[in-house]
């Protein structure tokens, strides 16, 4: 599936690294209904990405609010991903 990585750590955090093709928006953005390159993206899967899963839920909730149809969080956040020794790109994308 054509799904979507939405990362809403820190820029800073997000160049240590973050999963290829990520796309970086803060959670101020997503409130503010500044999503850029999502807007386009509505029915295809999106993945709520944070650093431990803790903040990404209001993000998600206000994501499908938007109109997007299929709102996931990745579960424990890159801390977990990290973990499970999964690839990490570095720097800005």
């Amino acid at each position: 599936e054509q799904g979507v990585v939405v990362d809403i750590r820190s820029k800073e955090d997000f160049r240590k690294g973050h999963i290829t093709d990520a796309v970086h928006i803060l959670p101020s953005d997503i409130k503010a209904g500044n999503l850029g390159k999502l807007e386009n993206q509505k029915s295809n899967p999106i993945i709520v990405v944070c650093q431990t899963g803790q903040s990404s839920q209001e993000s998600a909730n206000l994501l499908a609010k938007g109109g997007f149809e299929n709102v996931s969080l990745l579960k424990n956040g890159l801390i977990a991903w990290n973990e499970a020794n999964l690839p990490l790109v570095k720097g800005k994308k």
